[in-house]
């Protein structure tokens, strides 16, 4: 403190605008902690017997494009190891990089308007799931600034699977379900703790709904088990959202839902 002080006197006739160090990260706090927690967060946003047309028509929509996206995997080959499906996220993705809007939005009419209409549902449940996992302080933080929403519909038919892998550059990652008959595959959570022993054979197993919201952390690594139902594709729309730095760059943002430890009850004793 000496030493700050004599800084300050230094200054002459400038103000000293320096500042004690910021006290140290706590430690273990009292108690019983959930460290290192993973959220996670799922609804029923829509129930599919109080809008049947809703469904239909954006399933009709994304069946269409996925359709078209098909027929010109036909044309131009595909990659080593690339099914259409990956080429119809990757047809997406493109779209996105060039700042351009989903063809859910370019499609117009009542599919657009569904679309929005999902978007901004999304948008509220991020809020407050990340209030509800890191805080409202976090939460206000991050949803106050310019954020971007990367959407893309995925088709799975056939005994198509996704594997596992992560969502990076982005805060918040999400699926909605439009489709899912008997036979889809279901969503697949592998514990973050790693793959050592004891950790590397936990996994969640998610057999999602038709209509169904589903929030987790980027960073979480999940798959896509085969679907191989009969009745149909399993549809769903997935999304990023992550903000923008200065001049248009994209954050990395994985920290927002990093800090999600759990203290209950104080322990008497040691």
């Amino acid at each position: 403190m000496t030493a700050f002080m004599a800084a300050c006197a230094a200054a002459d006739t400038q103000q000293c605008h320096a500042s004690p160090p910021p006290p140290p990260p706590p430690g273990i706090p009292e108690g019983v902690t959930h460290m290192f927690s993973t959220p996670l967060f799922r609804m029923k946003l829509v129930e599919p017997s109080n809008a049947a047309d809703f469904f239909l028509t954006l399933e009709s929509a994304i069946l269409d494009h996925f359709r078209e996206s098909v027929a010109r995997c036909e044309e131009i080959a595909l990659g080593a190891g690339q099914t259409p499906s990956d080429r119809f996220f990757s047809l997406q993705r493109d779209a996105f990089e060039r700042d351009e809007d989903s063809f859910l939005m370019l499609a117009g009419g009542e599919v657009a308007a569904a679309f929005e209409q999902l978007k901004s549902g999304w948008l509220q449940n991020a809020q407050q799931y990340v209030a509800a996992a890191a805080g409202e302080e976090a939460a206000g933080a991050f949803f106050a600034k310019k954020l971007h929403m990367f959407v893309w519909a995925s088709v799975h038919e056939g005994c198509s699977v996704h594997t596992p892998h992560v969502h990076e550059n982005t805060a918040i990652s999400g699926v909605f379900y439009i489709s899912v008959p008997d036979g889809s595959g279901a969503l697949v959570l592998d514990d973050p703790r790693g793959l050592r022993p004891p950790f590397h054979r936990n996994q969640i197993s998610h057999h999602p709904a038709t209509g169904e919201l589903i929030l987790f952390p980027p960073w979480l690594l999940h798959s896509v088990a085969p679907s191989c139902s009969t009745s149909g594709p399993r549809i769903s729309l997935s999304f990023n959202i992550l903000s923008e730095r200065e001049g248009g760059q994209q954050m990395t943002d994985w920290e927002v839902l990093a800090d999600t430890n759990a203290v209950i009850t104080p322990l008497d004793g040691d």
